[in-house]
């Protein structure tokens, strides 16, 4: 006899969204995570971001280059956190390095990819991934990159960004944020419901 796992209805209201959020959790949703929209703005104060940690390089993200690094290494950081499907190195790379700007930046140590970000270049722009090694956190890279990126953005003239974060990420991201200035602008309430599923004999 063959038992299916039970598939899993996801969807999100906005968190001030009283009457969308009692309609779906009267339909038997459950809430499961927030995601907070953050943003910053961007000035002539965010020219220099300084020099990366000690012992530590710089420099644009190649796409070409650098997709098996920084793939392998947002596999690294982020599977086992909501909502992660790790997929494969070229699909990854069309999903987020296809549009990514000149900011978008990889740190080293030596010749190894130990943090790297992704910018999508807009106004405001969004930061859409910050990654950083668990060997090297709490050591300032992930300060520096976001430092990297507002003087990068805030010389082409861009005014602003925002990133999206988990409102319970384990690595303290939400108060790294704060910490440069990032405030919440919104805030999604995402809400999942268990389907059942029937089991069939498989003769």
């Amino acid at each position: 006899m063959l038992f299916r796992s039970a598939p899993v209805l996801h969807t999100e209201v906005a968190a001030g969204d009283a009457a969308g959020l009692a309609l779906v959790t009267g339909r038997g949703f459950r809430e499961v995570r927030r995601l907070l929209h953050l943003e910053r703005a961007l000035d002539h104060g965010d020219t220099d971001p300084g020099q990366p940690p000690a012992g530590l390089v710089a420099r644009a993200l190649d796409r070409d280059r650098d997709v098996a690094a920084v793939h392998a290494l947002d596999v690294a950081c982020f599977t086992g956190s909501f909502g992660y499907e790790p997929v494969g190195a070229d699909e990854w790379r069309r999903s987020h390095l296809s549009e990514a700007d000149a900011a978008s930046t990889v740190v080293l140590d030596d010749q190894e990819v130990i943090a790297f970000t992704t910018v999508l270049h807009g106004e405001p722009s969004w930061i859409e991934i910050l990654a950083v090694d668990p060997r090297w956190r709490r050591r300032g890279v992930a300060t520096w990159l976001l430092r990297h990126a507002f003087a990068d953005l805030a010389s082409h003239g861009v005014t602003g960004v925002r990133l999206a974060v988990d409102a319970t990420n384990a690595h303290g991201a939400t108060g790294a944020y704060a910490r440069v200035g990032f405030r919440e602008r919104r805030a999604f309430v995402i809400l999942e419901l268990p389907l059942s599923v029937g089991s069939r004999r498989d003769d």
